[in-house]
């Protein structure tokens, strides 16, 4: 027996509606696609699955195991006022300045005709 036989033992592609059941339903399909030698969209195509829903419930699970990490951290900012604040203009100046300097003055200075 080949591997897309076996894998059409799987439960039906009829969604359950229980977000635990959702969940263990889309874990069980990325687990069988894993050991198959089937890309992402033929098994799902296989299975009459959503090629697009395949691909969103395999990256959530992902995320959820620790698969992908965001590039995002939390920083916590401690006020220091020795510290300069360094800004480089995209033409290749740079202006060195205390933090709290007066931002309509930096934007005057560096060109930028907008506030934030």
């Amino acid at each position: 027996m080949d591997d897309v036989d076996t894998l059409t033992n799987l439960s039906s592609p009829i969604m359950p509606s229980h977000p635990g059941a959702k969940s263990a339903f889309w874990k069980r399909h990325v687990k069988a696609w894993q050991s198959s030698e089937l890309s992402q969209r033929a098994y799902a195509k296989h299975h009459q699955l959503s090629s697009t829903s395949f691909a969103y419930w395999k990256r959530k699970l992902a995320l959820n195991q620790g698969g992908s990490k965001s590039t995002f951290v939390s920083v916590k900012v401690a006020t220091v006022t020795a510290t300069p604040v360094r800004l480089t203009h995209p033409n290749g100046f740079m202006i060195e300045c205390q933090a709290g300097t007066d931002v309509i003055w930096l934007q005057a200075l560096m060109g930028v005709n907008h506030a934030s």
